[in-house]
């Protein structure tokens, strides 16, 4: 009955719609998102499945009189709807850069490389390579 009236409370509480400059990383990740339409993926530890990766696309960031968090309303790509989540209990989802191994590369297969060469063309290549896939997986 306590959790009820608890959830009652908060519900009908007064939102204060947040609009500014934020220094959080993840509250500046999440304004920008709103202001662009964009999605994001974050980790989530709170809702019915805790710790789950979810693509979201947030709507605004607001505070609850009465309540000490930021939250984020949210359209859940996972549950299909908009949702509300608290900000203290998301995180982004890092980002992961592919690995390979440089016997993987044709020019090193064919003998045309050494990796412990002074050959500097192949190691340019996968500084540009791996530059790429930052980027890329950091947009999307």
């Amino acid at each position: 009955m306590a959790n009820k009236e608890s959830l009652k409370q908060w519900q009908n509480a007064e939102r204060t719609h947040l609009n500014h400059k934020f220094s959080d990383p993840l509250l500046i990740k999440l304004h920008e998102a709103s202001q662009h339409g964009e999605f994001i993926n974050i980790y989530y530890s709170g809702g019915s499945t805790p710790g789950e990766s979810r693509k979201i696309c947030p709507i605004k960031i607001f505070t609850v009189d009465g309540y000490d968090n930021y939250y984020v309303e949210a359209f859940c790509d996972k549950r299909n709807e908009n949702r509300t989540f608290r900000v203290d209990r998301m995180s982004l989802e890092p980002i992961t850069i592919p690995s390979y191994n440089y016997k993987d590369i044709p020019s090193y297969q064919s003998g045309k490389i050494n990796p412990r060469s002074s050959n500097t063309g192949c190691l340019s290549s996968i500084i540009f390579v791996s530059l790429c896939y930052i980027i890329y997986f950091y947009f999307n």
